[in-house]
C-alpha cells in the first residue's frame, strides 16, 4: 500500500482540491483513502476533516508570519564568575521528636546507620508495631538520612516538657516542702489547661 502523509493531503484539500483530486494527487485511490487513511488520521467525518484543514491553514499562515519578523540581535551577556570555593552552609540538623529519638537510639544498638537508613528506605512503614521502633513509621527516608548523617534536635511535646520541669523540681536546692508545692502547682495547671500528663513519683 502506498504511502500518504496527511500533512501532504491536507495542503492538496487547503488549495481547495476535492478528496478523489487529492487521493489522485497522492497516488492512492479514493475508495483506499475514504475506508484507511482517513480514519487512521481521525479526520473521515466532513466535520473532523474540515476542522484539520483550518487549523493546517492557521499553521501555515502562523509560520509565514514567523519568517517574517526581523530578528533582534541577542546582547551578548558576560557569564558569571563563580567563586573558586563556594562558603559551607551551616549543616542542617532536623527536629525529630522524643519517640523517634528514643526509637533511633534503640535500633542503632544492633544496626548501623547505614543499615538502618537501608531499612527504613525498603520499608518505611514496616516497623514492628508495640516496639521502640514503632515511632519510625512513615518517618521520611530524607529525615532519617539528614538524622544519621549531621545529626539532630530533639523537640518535647508539652507533656514531655512538664514532665520534665515536674521531676527537676525547682532550678535551685529548695526545702522539700517548696518542691512538693512546686509539683502540686504543675499538676493542678495542667489539670486546668487539660493537658493529660502520666507523673512519675520520682
Amino acid at each position: 500500500m502506498a504511502k500518504a502523509s496527511k500533512n501532504d493531503y491536507l495542503e492538496l484539500r487547503a488549495d481547495a482540491l476535492s478528496r478523489h483530486e487529492s487521493a489522485k494527487k497522492l497516488g492512492i485511490t479514493t475508495n483506499s483513502l475514504n475506508s484507511y487513511w482517513l480514519p487512521k488520521w481521525g479526520i473521515n467525518s466532513t466535520e473532523a476533516e474540515e476542522v484539520a484543514i483550518a487549523r493546517y491553514k492557521e499553521s501555515i499562515k502562523a509560520k509565514a508570519e514567523d519568517n517574517q519578523k526581523p530578528t533582534v540581535p541577542v546582547e551578548e551577556v558576560a557569564a558569571e564568575t563563580l567563586p573558586a570555593t563556594q562558603p559551607d552552609d551551616e549543616p542542617y540538623k532536623p527536629v525529630l521528636n522524643k519517640a523517634e529519638d528514643e526509637a533511633i537510639k534503640w535500633l542503632l544498638e544492633d544496626w548501623s546507620k547505614e543499615a538502618l537508613l537501608q531499612q527504613h528506605a525498603a520499608t518505611p512503614n514496616g516497623w514492628q508495631r508495640g516496639t521502640q521502633a514503632e515511632a519510625m513509621n512513615g518517618m521520611s527516608v530524607w529525615l532519617l538520612a539528614q538524622a544519621l548523617i549531621t545529626g539532630y534536635e530533639v523537640e518535647l511535646t508539652m507533656e514531655e516538657k512538664l514532665l520534665a520541669a515536674y521531676k527537676a523540681a525547682l532550678p535551685y536546692q529548695a526545702p522539700p516542702d517548696v518542691q512538693s508545692a512546686f509539683r502540686e502547682g504543675m499538676k493542678k495547671a495542667c489539670k486546668i489547661t487539660g493537658i493529660k500528663v502520666k507523673w512519675s513519683r520520682n
